[in-house]
């Protein structure tokens, strides 16, 4: 599992691994204030950005 870092806040997350195609990680910050979700691509073994998705 590769670490991944709030964009954000900066902090780190937690993700949970949707099986695709494509597999999806679903993001979730572990700062409580941040509150923030992105969703990864994992993309020939690394981690691409797709989208932040505010919570708030």
């Amino acid at each position: 599992m590769e670490h991944i870092t709030c964009l954000r806040c900066g902090s780190g997350c937690r993700s949970l691994l949707i099986e695709g195609p494509p597999k999806v990680h679903r993001v979730m910050c572990k700062n409580r204030r941040c509150k923030c979700a992105a969703e990864y691509f994992q993309q020939d073994g690394r981690v691409v950005t797709q989208e932040i998705i505010p919570s708030w």
